[in-house]
């Protein structure tokens, strides 16, 4: 073991290492050559990688171990494994020596060596082959007598130019970054095959139909193959293609009806095809898709009529920056719909049935300048982002939907975001609407903190948290305390934590002719209690963790004053006895590092606290003593893999560290 030393060379000549079995010279940058080592009869693993200096290794002879029978192979294996070479990023050794004996990995990757010795094809037991980043133009001839080899990486081997003949065992083979212009009909013959990576394979035209005869394939990257026009017809089911990714490929098209064939295919990302001009509709009749993403795709418009749905396993859909000019009102059939990303398209409306999806959790419909009203929505909906939608005029008014919604429906997600910053058109009744909407989600989610007990929030390491933005230049008068300025004290009566429940927060934020220079700000709100024996606590809320202004650019554009309401659910038990309580509104730049590099607390032009109580709750309609909604709940029976022990929420006995809304 002598990694990272300064030596030039071990020794001369030939010295007898009868009980050698590791040489761990990695990292050793001075290091010219290797000694002779055929002395070394137990040698198992060599290991020089990074030693960017090294010139010559000389020819290298391993043990070579009979076939163990099959009563003996753990025991014989176990004793003795064929030996390990790795020479990664040894960047001067042009190269290799002939080897023999039992060798199971070789590493080579990101050195100078232009070509294989014939050698390597005695190699009986090697599995793993690793030549990323090297010189090579091709492998030797009958490498497929390799039967071992499961391992084959050629990655960014830009000068290798040929499909090469494959041994029939391969089970991973990555070819990303080479110079090869087409898969060719062969690539059956590999029937073990589960992932084939051909990532960046920018002169790649022609993917034969035979790949759909890989019963065993799992994963197919084309990622960036620019050249690559067509896929395949799929002649035949591919039973275990799990992934399939097509992103920045020059697809034109793709197979309108055999889709149907890709019976187990999870995820396919279609993402930044700039020549694909439509969806067949037989994408959406893969039964086994979750995940299907195809933004920045400007020439897609518009999306099939279709009679019947089979993807009711969708989760995720993302068709952001497109040019959809209209949405199918089959979205509303997307029953296990959870994301959908609609940023950025045409369309003026969104379908009615939006509202029966039933798990959607993430609407993005951001930048979408023609949208001009927006539709009730599933209370499952967490996350909301209408920002920049520069046309929407009217919000539906959801007031009844979210007071008698069932807790089951409306608790999906803890946190609440709903943005309409820049949304410079909404109507007073939309802006009403967003504000009546925001106090009845703050208040479901501040009766959410008090009834549900803490483990549940330490489980999951969040807390139910409510966040809204719109354009506006007052602060809703349901603050009842309102201060011109960033910092305030109230005065808290002797009574005040009876039936306390929790702080709201407001603030005006004066955007207009506004620059910021760094590239992310943070809105939060710092708040320290005060008692009667001059202790005090320290709590943070945020509005939002960050806005990243190089990505989204909003806060860099807008031109207009925007209120800002938000609610975290904290615990102050430690001071029902204060006195009083202040708060400081802060607004903060950060640069590249994430530091601190200015305050624009005068961008406040009035700052709000309300502190809610059992009563504001129950003046809505929300029924504060509902049964608590974890019964069933997924998230948290996932949140203690392997545990043993149980939590009962169903118990009529007080739980311990339930809190009782009188006494908080």
């Amino acid at each position: 073991e002598m990694p990272y030393c300064k030596l030039k060379q071990l020794w001369h000549g030939v010295q007898q290492l009868g009980n050698l079995k590791h040489i761990n010279l990695m990292h050793s940058e001075h290091l010219t050559q290797m000694p002779d080592l055929s002395c070394a009869p137990k040698l198992e693993t060599i290991n020089l990688q990074y030693c960017t200096s090294l010139l010559h290794v000389p020819s290298l002879s391993f043990p070579t171990f009979n076939k163990p029978t099959s009563e003996g192979r753990t025991f014989l294996r176990t004793l003795r494994d064929p030996a390990t070479l790795i020479l990664n990023g040894c960047s001067s050794l042009k190269s290799l020596p002939n080897i023999s004996g039992s060798m199971k990995y070789l590493h080579l990757s990101y050195t100078a060596i232009e070509e294989l010795p014939t050698s390597i094809l005695s190699l009986d037991d090697l599995t793993l082959l690793d030549l990323t980043g090297c010189n090579l133009k091709n492998l030797p001839n009958n490498i497929s007598k390799l039967g071992s080899l499961k391992d084959l990486y050629l990655r960014n081997c830009s000068s290798f130019n040929k499909f090469p003949e494959l041994p029939r065992n391969i089970v991973k083979l990555d070819l990303s970054g080479t110079a090869i212009e087409q898969v060719p009909s062969s690539i059956k013959h590999v029937s073990t095959l589960q992932e084939l990576h051909l990532m960046n394979c920018t002169r790649l035209m022609n993917l034969s139909t035979s790949i759909c005869e890989l019963k065993h394939l799992r994963d197919l990257s084309l990622l960036r193959c620019s050249k690559l026009e067509n896929f395949p017809e799929i002649l035949e089911p591919m039973e275990s293609l799990g992934s399939l990714d097509l992103r920045e490929t020059g697809i034109t098209g793709l197979p309108r009806f055999s889709l149907v064939n890709l019976i187990t295919l999870r995820s396919l990302f279609l993402d930044d095809c700039e020549n694909l001009a439509s969806v067949p509709h037989s994408i959406f009749c893969i039964s086994s898709l979750q995940r299907l993403s195809l933004s920045n795709c400007p020439r897609v418009e518009l999306l099939a009529p279709m009679s019947q749905i089979c993807s009711h396993r969708l989760k995720e859909l993302n068709m952001s920056n497109c040019s959809a000019l209209e949405l199918p009102d089959w979205f509303g059939c997307l029953s296990s719909l959870e994301i959908l990303d609609l940023r950025g398209n045409h369309f003026d409306t969104i379908p009615k049935s939006i509202k029966n999806i039933p798990w959607l959790i993430e609407l993005q419909i951001s930048n979408c300048k023609n949208l001009r009203s927006l539709p009730d929505l599933p209370l499952s909906v967490g996350f909301l982002d209408a920002s920049g939608c520069t046309s929407l005029e009217t919000v539906s008014n959801s007031k009844t939907n979210i007071v008698q919604g069932h807790w089951n429906d409306y608790h999906v997600t803890l946190h609440k975001e709903f943005l309409f910053s820049d949304c410079s058109k909404l109507d007073q009744n939309a802006r009403d609407n967003i504000m009546t909407e925001s106090y009845i989600r703050i208040l479901r989610a501040v009766i959410l903190s008090v009834l549900e007990p803490g483990e549940k929030f330490y489980l999951l390491n969040e807390k139910p948290s409510v966040s809204i933005c719109c354009p506006g230049n007052e602060i809703p008068k349901w603050f009842s305390d309102q201060y011109a300025k960033s910092s305030v004290t109230i005065k808290l009566t002797p009574d005040w934590h009876e039936n306390f429940i929790g702080f709201a927060l407001s603030a005006i934020v004066a955007f207009e002719d506004c620059y910021f220079e760094g590239v992310s700000i943070e809105l939060r709100c710092q708040f320290y209690f005060k008692t009667k024996y001059g202790e005090s606590g320290k709590f943070l809320c945020s509005f939002e963790e960050f806005w990243d202004l190089e990505l989204q650019n909003e806060f860099t554009i807008l031109n207009s004053d925007h209120v800002f309401m938000w609610y975290k659910h904290e615990d102050y038990h430690d001071y029902l006895d204060a006195v009083e309580v202040t708060f400081d509104f802060l607004l903060r730049e950060f640069d590249h590092d994430g530091l601190h590099i200015s305050s624009c607390n005068n961008k406040f032009r009035n700052c709000g606290v309300r502190l809610l109580y059992v009563q504001d709750a129950e003046g809505f309609g929300i029924d504060s003593n509902p049964r608590p909604f974890v019964e069933q709940d997924d998230i948290f029976d996932e949140a203690e893999p392997g545990g043993d022990e149980t939590i009962d929420f169903d118990t009529d006995e007080p739980h311990p560290k339930r809190t009782k809304l009188s006494n908080l």
